[in-house]
């Protein structure tokens, strides 16, 4: 992307903004913000004053590592999962995501999105405790795709046809990775 994305206005709200608005619509009581780059938490902090940062649980690791450092920072019970370059969360998208998660470890959307389609891991539901223990093996096997390292999960998967069906969902999934995938949240 060439930028920080966190900082991307979108609609007139950096990104970083208008997901932990969403999440703490969605119904998140706490929002934490993985940090891969400890150098940005003063200008993140100043957006989202009300969250709490971590540093990702080894330089370099990319998503795993955040997902790592938020699990542990979390108290015991569901955390909602979200990426910062995430501009149409649908917060309503969560509700059928945390009833699914009950007694395994994580829940998310299926997708055929994308080049590789698949399990939208990024935009579920996991149990702190179980969900952490496991990404926190992986990551420490030397794992650092997001797929890899939650093999190992016991969880749900949902149909990307129910979520399509969910005010917002369509575009709940969508996220600006290339310059060109930057356009109006309208």
């Amino acid at each position: 992307m060439g930028r920080d994305k966190a900082t991307l206005d979108a609609d007139g709200a950096p990104l970083l903004v208008r997901v932990a608005s969403a999440l703490g619509r969605a119904g998140a009581t706490e929002v934490r913000v993985a940090l891969g780059d400890a150098s940005r938490e003063a200008r993140y902090r100043a957006l989202v004053p009300h969250a709490r940062f971590v540093a990702d649980a080894v330089a370099d690791g990319g998503p795993v590592a955040g997902l790592v450092a938020g699990l542990a920072d979390a108290p015991a019970g569901p955390v909602l999962i979200a990426p910062v370059d995430a501009p149409f969360l649908a917060p309503a998208a969560y509700g059928p995501l945390l009833r699914a998660l009950e007694g395994r470890d994580a829940a998310a959307w299926t997708s055929a999105r994308g080049s590789r389609g698949g399990v939208a891991w990024l935009f579920g539901v996991f149990d702190a405790r179980r969900a952490g223990a496991v990404l926190a093996a992986a990551l420490a096997a030397g794992e650092r795709e997001v797929a890899g390292a939650c093999r190992g999960l016991n969880a749900a998967f949902l149909p990307e046809q129910d979520l399509l069906a969910i005010p917002g969902g369509k575009r709940h999934l969508d996220n600006w990775n290339e310059p060109g995938d930057v356009v109006a949240p309208r």
